[in-house]
């Protein structure tokens, strides 16, 4: 019964979102410079999700936070950390857990060292997830 509610009232709250955000009224140019600021920057990304179904008791929590730092003396070099936890509880025949974490970042090229986690448990009372990421450009090439 908690699945079918949490099915229709997901969506709802998707859709109320999207109706409620109203569109510019005219289009932004964006100078070369503005340009070049927007599309030259670091971003870190984290999303967790946890679900918990039971008729007795159910609990979840979720959480992210990311960390972006960059040089303009030195554009491209920086670093950006993103990660989350999630957890998920619940008691009772007929239980359920699910939980999920993602994290990424826009780092990318040959001086660009990145490490990422991730874990998943999960038993029949409850499920735990976690990731992280951790990414550092650096201009300076040693070979």
């Amino acid at each position: 019964m908690i699945k079918k509610i949490v099915y229709i009232l997901i969506p709802t709250c998707m859709t109320v979102s999207v109706a409620m955000a109203e569109p510019l009224s005219s289009p932004v140019l964006l100078s070369s410079d503005q340009m070049d600021q927007v599309t030259a920057g670091i971003s870190a990304i984290a999303g967790a999700g946890a679900i918990a179904s039971s008729p007795v008791l159910a609990l979840t929590k979720a959480g992210t936070v990311t960390e972006v730092a960059g040089s303009q003396s030195t554009p491209g070099a920086g670093g950006a950390a993103a990660g989350g936890i999630a957890l998920a509880g619940a008691a009772g025949q007929g239980s359920s857990t699910g939980t999920g974490v993602s994290a990424a970042t826009s780092q990318s090229g040959p001086n660009t060292q990145s490490i990422q986690v991730g874990v998943n448990q999960s038993n029949q009372l409850n499920s735990i997830s976690g990731g992280a990421i951790v990414s550092v450009n650096t201009i300076y090439n040693p070979l």
